[in-house]
């Protein structure tokens, strides 16, 4: 259950951290290039989200390799969190589309369903393969390096989201001398992150 449920909670998480992100970003009133600073501001802080999440996904199939999964009735656990997630992180979305960037808005729903689509892949072979030979580690770690990593990303996307808003209204000059100071204000969010799933993964590796 451990392994699985970590990934779901990675899963998820990303899938809000995500919705966070493109729920703060407006369409640039000064820049008019495709590119403009709070877009690729914007782009960047979602890979890192996606990121993060990969790195729970990970677990999972770490654990299904080895064998860490004994009762695959826990294989719905990563799909559910992160529909969950997904919905969390789309709901904002949808309640303000006609104001958000269009450029970005397609962008983010398509990492946010790629996210889920990656829990269920994980689900299928943890129910497909069942791997003997293994066993299943304490749930307790994986639950508490879940929950740091989940919240972790939600921290992610809260800072990003404030960064984003932020450089959105500057020109291009200003919003590109923040945009180094937005991703350093990350940077502690995302170690928390992905620290929490190489400790999981280390876990699961001494099972």
């Amino acid at each position: 259950m451990g392994p699985l449920l970590m990934t779901g909670l990675m899963a998820g998480a990303a899938a809000i951290a995500i919705g966070t992100i493109a729920s703060s970003s407006r369409r640039p009133t000064w820049s008019t290039h495709s590119l403009a600073p709070s877009r690729r501001l914007a782009l960047i802080l979602t890979v890192f989200a996606v990121g993060s999440g990969v790195w729970g996904i990970l677990v999972g199939l770490l654990a299904v390799t080895v064998g860490a999964v004994e009762d695959p009735g826990t294989a719905a656990l990563p799909p559910v969190l992160a529909i969950g997630g997904a919905v969390v992180g789309v709901l904002p979305i949808i309640r303000n589309a006609s104001e958000l960037d269009p450029w970005l808005v397609p962008k983010s729903v398509l990492f946010i369903g790629a996210l889920v689509l990656l829990a269920t892949v994980v689900a299928m072979l943890a129910v497909v393969i069942r791997e003997t030979g293994g066993r299943a580690p304490e749930a307790w770690p994986f639950a508490i390096a879940g929950l740091t990593g989940a919240a972790s990303l939600v921290g992610l996307g809260a800072a990003g989201a404030r960064s984003v808003a932020e450089i959105v209204t500057l020109d291009d000059p200003a919003a590109i001398a923040l945009t180094t100071r937005a991703l350093a204000r990350i940077v502690p969010f995302q170690a928390g992150a992905v620290g929490s799933a190489v400790v999981a993964i280390v876990l699961v590796v001494q099972t």
